[in-house]
């Protein structure tokens, strides 16, 4: 599937999460807040295919993507493993600072400005990252956030696990699969008599749309029951 596919589709069913548990839930003995799920989630979701030279993030470290193979360990659960329990524990203003940062910066190069084609230097490159408005807007609310309420490290650090753990399950519709029992196995698996979906395929439409109505009747259902 495309990178947007992963990102519409993960965002809309945290945010339906989200919409479900607003006042907050404890995950792993560590109170979280779920809509800050939602924008590391997207960040999340474009993760696991920085090992594709022409990604957004894989065009952003080549120095990893042409180095790794696709579907490879970003497509495991060792990443989201780490994640989720490094969420529990992110309790310090100084730790939550730090992830605000990092995922913020991610999300400047998620959604940093294009301007024409003509090639760039690092320089410029590097500048280029500061042109996004979402990803800026996004960072220094997380940073504000992470100085008077250190816990929020926690949900940003559980969005981001939410969102590569759906990319990969995802992928799962695709019969290539995914390698996602490495090390214990290194076979690749995907959902059996579903997997039908293909890249820029009419199929990856229709998956979308199914997934949306999904998402939409689940937060329908949150409406009528709360």
């Amino acid at each position: 599937m495309t990178g947007k596919t992963h990102m519409i589709c993960s965002t809309a069913a945290v945010s339906v999460y989200a919409l479900a548990h607003w006042r907050g839930v404890e995950i792993g003995g560590a109170e979280m807040l779920p809509a800050l799920f939602i924008a590391p989630a997207a960040v999340g979701a474009y993760m696991p295919d920085m090992d594709i030279q022409q990604s957004r993030l894989g065009s952003k470290f080549k120095f990893l993507s042409k180095n790794m193979k696709h579907r490879g360990i970003t497509h495991t659960l060792v990443v989201p493993a780490v994640l989720a329990v490094a969420s529990f524990t992110m309790q310090s203003r100084k730790a939550s600072m730090f992830v605000s940062l990092l995922v913020g910066i991610l999300m400047m190069m998620l959604f940093d400005k294009k301007i024409g084609t003509r090639k760039k230097g690092a320089v410029a490159k590097a500048l280029d990252i500061f042109t996004s408005k979402i990803g800026i807007f996004a960072t220094v609310g997380m940073l504000i956030m992470s100085w008077f309420w250190p816990s929020v490290g926690s949900s940003i650090l559980f969005g981001l696990f939410l969102g590569w753990t759906l990319h990969i399950f995802e992928d799962m519709f695709n019969s290539t699969g995914c390698p996602v029992l490495w090390p214990i196995a290194k076979g690749r698996v995907h959902l059996p008599y579903i997997a039908i979906v293909k890249t820029r395929h009419w199929t990856e439409a229709i998956f979308m749309l199914l997934w949306l109505g999904g998402c939409g009747l689940w937060a329908l259902l949150t409406l009528v029951g709360a």
